[in-house]
């Protein structure tokens, strides 16, 4: 009995989470191979809720492409493995997808494991596309990865301007010891020191629970505010434990830290929160998209959802034109005219970066709302 309920439940997680690989409603997609592609991200771990909005995206597309009739005829196929955000887990789940399950095309998530994989899907010639990794070195990873979000290089020096806009002279920064965060710690740090004062910069590990000594060191240092690097759960951590130990300035935040769990933590501030990510400008294009995901999902997506839509859709039409295979695909996304997405319009330069704006939000009355 145990394992028929274990049986039943996986597979009633399986119809509902991604079909169990069988067509949807609507045209039948013909009986030839699948096109296979990967999702690496973490799935699991302290910066999971980052992928929740990248996966579901993902599903929605990957259900209406083949309710169309697929790519060409052909199904296509997400096979979904687990980065947790780090190097060594991304390797492998990299080696697992291009060599046994056989994918053309990768969509991958932080910047650890772009840069972890990049070495591999540049010698199997595969094209990997991040919607969130940041890291300014990324830009020098390959001709076969792209992003379709700006980087650091950018947002380092927004956060830098808008707090010594603020009057806020000396600063602390804290971040995890992990390439995003080291990266835009770097890029915050030599613009701010052009004219201000960086009083302290504290680092933790992405496992970590408890950063109160670290922030009694900043306290120490009576700066005028903190930019904070961290995901969602070190946020939220963050942020309680500088009320718990009354180190109440503003703060500033970068992409990583706009989520809805961190809401209750940032109220309690008197003094502020205000976090940047990359801007998703209003259009048609985002109206739709954001329709299709509430009626989907019954409820607003968070960041990065149109930037992984968008992906998908880049793909399907790379195929289309050409061919799935690596280099085909690169070809096609270097040579590529303006996208209009849903995340923005943008095309790739040499390098397969993008550039797009930057987007304010400042936490009002329990939300995240654009300044």
């Amino acid at each position: 009995m145990k394992n028929l309920l274990k049986i039943a439940v996986a597979v009633m997680i399986c119809i509902l989470l991604v079909g169990c690989g069988n067509n949807v409603s609507g045209n039948v997609v013909a009986s030839q191979k699948p096109i296979k592609i990967g999702y690496i991200g973490p799935l699991t771990g302290d910066a999971a809720s980052l992928a929740v909005s990248s996966v579901r995206s993902i599903m929605m597309v990957e259900k209406e492409i083949n309710s169309q009739g697929g790519i060409n005829g052909r199904e296509l196929q997400v096979i979904y493995e687990d980065g947790k955000c780090n190097g060594k887990d991304a390797s492998l789940a990299a080696q697992k997808l291009i060599n046994i399950n056989k994918v053309g095309f990768l969509i991958v998530g932080c910047s650890p494991e772009v840069l972890s994989i990049a070495p591999i899907t540049e010698a199997a010639k595969v094209v990997m596309i991040s919607p969130m990794a940041t890291n300014p070195k990324i830009k020098e990873a390959g001709d076969y990865t792209f992003r379709v979000v700006p980087s650091d290089a950018g947002q380092g020096k927004i956060g830098a301007k808008l707090m010594l806009a603020a009057d806020l002279s000396n600063v602390a920064v804290i971040y995890p010891n992990m390439d995003w965060g080291v990266g835009l710690k770097d890029v915050f740090v030599e613009e701010f020191e052009k004219s201000g004062k960086v009083v302290a910069a504290e680092t933790f590990e992405m496992e970590t629970k408890d950063v109160k000594t670290q922030l009694l060191k900043i306290k120490e240092t009576k700066p005028d505010g903190i930019y904070m690097l961290a995901f969602a759960k070190q946020a939220g951590i963050i942020l309680q434990q500088m009320n718990e130990i009354g180190l109440d300035i503003p703060v500033y935040a970068a992409d990583a830290s706009k989520d809805d769990t961190i809401l209750e933590y940032a109220e309690e501030l008197t003094s502020g929160l205000v976090v940047t990510a990359p801007g998703v400008p209003e259009s048609e294009e985002l109206f739709l998209f954001s329709k299709k995901y509430k009626s989907e999902y019954g409820e607003g997506w968070n960041a990065y959802g149109p930037e992984t839509y968008d992906i998908i859709q880049i793909f399907q039409e790379a195929c289309k034109s050409g061919s799935c295979k690596g280099e085909d695909i690169k070809n096609y996304l270097y040579a590529m005219n303006i996208y209009h997405g849903a995340s923005g319009n943008f095309k790739f330069d040499s390098f397969g970066e993008v550039s797009k704006p930057y987007d304010k939000y400042v936490v009002r009355k329990g939300e995240f709302v654009k300044a």
